[in-house]
């Protein structure tokens, strides 16, 4: 099967803090992001972007490779404003916990897509930080209980206070004793199982929980640094994959390589091109006369079979049967299709160039 990146990338501090953890406990990163678009190079930037639904597949199989389904609980507990990045900024100088709360939602909203942190008034007085969406996304509850817990340990640290929620509400179903006394240790309180809504709730005394060492004045350029950041996620969603996973090879196209098992097959410089323009399209017919202009730089009045020569070429390099291709297809008579999924009537056809 092919993957190809959707739109929504995310920063690699989504699961940063998850993979200091790992290391620490000895377990290798690399196993777990088979089948993943996150490569180890990204996840050593300090800007590298990773899909978004990816990361979060990568916090579950953290949880997963520990053994351990409230690994975020651990992760958020342990939390220290300097590996949030944004987040830990934000509530760091803003000058009370409740407008750093805000301003996050904010902030959150802009960088996640397809997810929603907002902050809600209580009745009475207080404020609720909610979570939307995270659910429909596989290993989306991690990182849910993972940023509830690090908003509680994170402020008590920048207010010097003993931050208690009033109320945390989660969908999850009532986990085990001892799982309960984790979430009573880190929030002071147990949450409401099976709520309808993911939600940490404070009291009103939260609008005007001070942070002594805020320095609003950082603020000022914030959310243009946020809007470059927005604007760069924006351009990477629409550049095409960097990774390829094409049944059980894995192609790097900024490489120009094709891993399968131990060994590496190198792409020749046009076969990368030819990948990467393909992989900009997937599902997509691209014609003959389109990839001469694109790919080749020919002009139009040109007669040149470089195309279906190079498809043929790459099909050996990607296709567990080359005479029988199921990612690099030809449409006869048109041109070609890299399928996202392999398709029934087109998988059998033998390759026509």
């Amino acid at each position: 099967m092919t993957e190809a990146f959707e739109p929504g990338l995310a920063s690699v501090a989504l699961v940063r803090h998850l993979v200091e953890h790992l290391k620490l406990r000895d377990l290798h990163v690399r196993p777990l992001l088979r089948g993943l678009r996150i490569t180890e190079d990204a996840l050593a930037r300090p800007e590298g972007l990773i899909p978004l639904a990816d990361g979060f597949v990568l916090l579950r199989r953290g949880a997963e490779a520990v053994g351990d389904p409230w690994l975020g609980l651990t992760l958020g507990a342990t939390a220290q404003v300097s590996s949030h990045g944004v987040v830990g900024f934000l509530l760091a100088n803003h000058p009370t916990f409740g407008a750093g709360l805000r301003d996050l939602a904010r902030a959150l909203g802009l960088l996640l897509p397809d997810v929603v942190m907002s902050t809600e008034p209580e009745p009475g007085g207080g404020l609720a930080f909610v979570a939307v969406g995270f659910r429909d996304l596989v290993g989306g509850e991690v990182f849910v209980h993972e940023t509830f817990a690090s908003l509680v340990t994170v402020g008590r640290s920048l207010t010097r206070s003993l931050l208690t929620p009033v109320r945390i509400q989660l969908r999850d179903e009532a986990p085990a004793a001892n799982v309960l006394a984790r979430w009573r240790a880190v929030f002071g309180v147990v949450p409401e199982f099976g709520a309808e809504r993911d939600a940490l709730v404070f009291g009103p005394e939260v609008e005007d929980l001070h942070v002594p060492d805020a320095e609003p004045l950082l603020l000022a350029h914030l959310y243009d640094a946020i809007e470059a950041q927005v604007t760069r996620r924006r351009r990477a969603s629409h550049a095409g994959p960097s990774v390829l996973r094409l049944g059980a090879r894995l192609v790097d196209l900024a490489r120009g390589e094709v891993h399968d098992g131990q060994d590496v097959v190198p792409l020749t410089s046009k076969e990368q091109a030819l990948l990467a323009y393909l992989a900009e399209r997937p599902n997509a017919l691209v014609t003959k006369d389109e990839l001469e202009r694109s790919v080749w730089g020919l002009g139009r009045h040109v007669v040149s079979h470089a195309p279906a020569v190079a498809m043929r070429r790459l099909r050996q390099k990607i296709e567990k049967d080359p005479a029988r291709p199921v990612h690099l297809v030809t449409v006869f008579g048109e041109g070609w299709k890299l399928v996202v999924a392999p398709s029934p009537e087109l998988s059998g056809d033998p390759p026509q160039g």
